[in-house]
């Protein structure tokens, strides 16, 4: 860890995630920076600053070595396990006298939760932007994992090879890599199985079948800029669940490119596409949620949510290993992989990289793409539960992006079965009785107004008339 020089300890204003500071040894509330010796082992270290006060003014400390010895006391007495820590001793001039102030730094463990503990207190902390705070049970459950060496793709389920399917991925496997994979041989290979043979959280998230919960995808095309009811203020929405997370991948990129207008520029020789989103961008980040997504977040999902100026996509989990993604240098951040094994698996079947430059590829796809006359490029956010990808439509226009036709066309396409019939019915034939939908659809009657009830419900169709004989239904 980088130490501070006389100057940068002058110049530390107020608290950040790297560091805090204090007037003063607090030995009647040792927990008070206690906290914070556990929260930065448990994150990505830092630094407590002893003899500056809350208004960071420079006050020093009584005789600098005692209060180090009595920090590496309390340490050892009351962080479990003992972290790794280092004291630095400066004596800084300001106002005409000399202070002396001492730097604990606190280094990123690997044993951990490293907890506080006393009496009968054992408690964990964690770093948010400007403060140590009580570690809660999803984050306390990824240190446990850090701390035994583990990952989620890595433990063990109740699933053997024989209990599930993976025809989709051997699918993958021989259409990208023109490989024929023997399911349980090279599911051992990739590390799938365990010593006990069985399967692993990521052999079953590969699987056809997919039974872990907590992985699902929800896909919303939200009617304007901002989340409605899904029922009313919906184009479209799709839920992929139980399906081998490469499926996964697959029928989400399919719903964005459904959801997407496409336009294209003649050229002398040939046409330029340039679609909403690049189709690039969209597979890196996705394949980046579904890769570095938190699978042990219960009742988590992914969310693909497509608007008419934007698409977001929200995963679980922020930044492994903590941090803030928005405060990095994007196309120098390091290749760390929460699930490891699923990851290999991708870049064997090239979705994604070994070193890992996904960010730079979405970067890029937008500072490429034809028709990004203006520069919109995406923006990536991250705090310590989720990530957020938003990725900007650059056909976008800021009043309108569809008119009414379009509007109708994209509501037809995403409906299916007798819904689409009825309303496609309705559209060529706008105030028409229910007499003759029955007649110009070859539906039943019963059908008919099924499909009725349930357009009217989306509020996509209206009826106007005293009764169902007479009265008539149009597009609204």
């Amino acid at each position: 860890m980088k130490r501070f020089t006389k100057e940068e300890i002058i110049d530390l204003i107020g608290e950040s995630t790297e560091y805090d500071k204090k007037a003063e040894l607090e030995e009647k509330d040792p927990e008070s920076w206690l906290k914070s010796v556990s929260a930065f082992a448990n994150t990505k270290g830092g630094a407590l600053i002893f003899g500056i006060d809350d208004n960071d003014n420079v006050v020093g400390v009584e005789n600098a070595k005692a209060v180090g010895d009595k920090l590496s006391d309390y340490i050892n007495n009351r962080i479990e396990p003992h972290p790794i820590t280092d004291l630095q001793y400066e004596t800084i001039d300001a106002d005409n006298r000399n202070y002396d102030i001492v730097v604990l730094y606190v280094y990123p463990g690997g044993q951990t939760p490293y907890y506080y503990t006393h009496k009968r207190s054992k408690r964990a902390f964690m770093r948010m932007p400007n403060s140590s705070v009580p570690a809660d049970k999803p984050f306390l459950d990824k240190l446990v994992l850090k701390g035994s060496n583990m990952t989620y793709d890595r433990i063990e389920s109740r699933y053997k090879a024989a209990d599930l399917s993976f025809s989709y991925l051997k699918r993958k496997f021989k259409s990208r890599e023109k490989m024929i994979i023997d399911s349980e041989k090279d599911l051992d290979s990739f590390g799938l199985i365990t010593e006990n043979g069985y399967l692993n959280n990521g052999g079953v998230l590969l699987s056809n079948e997919n039974p872990i919960y907590d992985s699902r995808i929800f896909c919303t095309r939200w009617n304007g800029l901002n989340k409605g009811t899904a029922s009313l203020d919906a184009f479209d929405d799709r839920e992929l669940d139980h399906q081998s997370i490469l499926e996964q991948l697959d029928n989400a990129i399919k719903f964005v490119e459904s959801n997407s207008k496409k336009p294209w520029k003649k050229t002398a020789d040939n046409r330029i596409e340039m679609p909403d989103y690049p189709l690039r961008a969209v597979e890196e980040g996705l394949v980046n949620a579904i890769i570095h997504r938190d699978y042990s977040m219960s009742g988590s999902q992914i969310d693909v949510f497509m608007f008419d100026d934007r698409l977001e996509i929200n995963s679980p989990g922020g930044m492994y290993g903590g941090g803030f993604v928005q405060k990095l240098d994007l196309r120098k951040v390091p290749s760390r992989r929460r699930n490891p094994l699923i990851a290999d698996v991708f870049a064997r079947l090239h979705y994604m990289e070994r070193k890992g430059s996904g960010f730079g590829k979405i970067l890029d796809a937008y500072l490429n793409a034809p028709n990004n006359l203006d520069k919109r490029m995406p923006v990536f956010e991250s705090d310590n539960n989720d990530f957020r990808l938003v990725l900007p439509n650059l056909n976008y226009l800021p009043h309108n992006i569809f008119d009414n036709a379009d509007i109708v066309n994209i509501i037809s396409d995403n409906l299916k079965g007798k819904q689409k019939i009825v309303y496609d019915t309705i559209c060529q034939n706008n105030g028409i009785n229910r007499s003759d939908l029955v007649n110009k659809t070859g539906l039943e009657s019963n059908e008919v107004k099924n499909a009725i009830d349930k357009l009217a419900k989306k509020e996509l169709i209206e009826f106007k008339g005293n009764n169902t004989v007479d009265g008539k239904y149009f597009i609204k």
